[in-house]
């Protein structure tokens, strides 16, 4: 997985808007066309399936089972590797 984070410094001085406002709208479509297989979700669904929770199948779902069953803060405690290609 690659980290297309922006350096807080892109931000703050103004780059940031300029530079990714133009693509916002195809950033947003992606990742909400794509949620569902992140790292972060995935995990989610194997935590929860490892404590015998059948996943509800949404990320928001999920994620509430996740904190009802009090095991957001123990899933996340080893977050997935980030490999860069």
């Amino acid at each position: 997985m690659i980290d297309y984070s922006l350096p807080e410094s892109a931000i703050t001085s103004g780059v940031e808007s300029t530079c990714y406002t133009p693509f916002q709208p195809i950033d947003i479509a992606w990742q909400i066309q794509n949620a569902y297989s992140s790292a972060a979700s995935v995990q989610v669904r194997e935590c929860l399936e490892s404590a015998g929770i059948q996943p509800a199948g949404t990320v928001e779902d999920e994620h509430a089972q996740l904190v009802d069953a009090g095991l957001d803060e123990a899933c996340f405690a080893n977050p997935p590797e980030v490999v860069d290609p």
